[in-house]
């Protein structure tokens, strides 16, 4: 899903990536996992709560790009 939404909607920065992540982390949708190599690699789950918004953010998804504001 956060794929889905990370290439249609692009983020303007890695910067903005990073902060995005770190916030559904700090609610408690994220589970961030960091390998201890170098280069750092990293990777990020959905937690219980995270998988509990699937189909809730996809429905929402779908409505808007249905509703979509076109340009007059």
């Amino acid at each position: 899903m956060l794929l889905v939404i990370i290439v249609t909607y692009p983020i303007p920065s890695v910067e903005m990536l990073t902060k995005s992540l770190r916030e559904l982390e700090e609610d408690g949708l994220l589970k961030r996992i960091s390998k201890g190599t170098v280069p750092p690699s990293v990777t990020y789950h959905l937690t219980d709560t995270g998988k509990s918004l699937i189909y809730t953010m996809g429905d929402l998804f779908e409505w808007g790009k249905t509703h979509e504001m076109k340009d007059h």
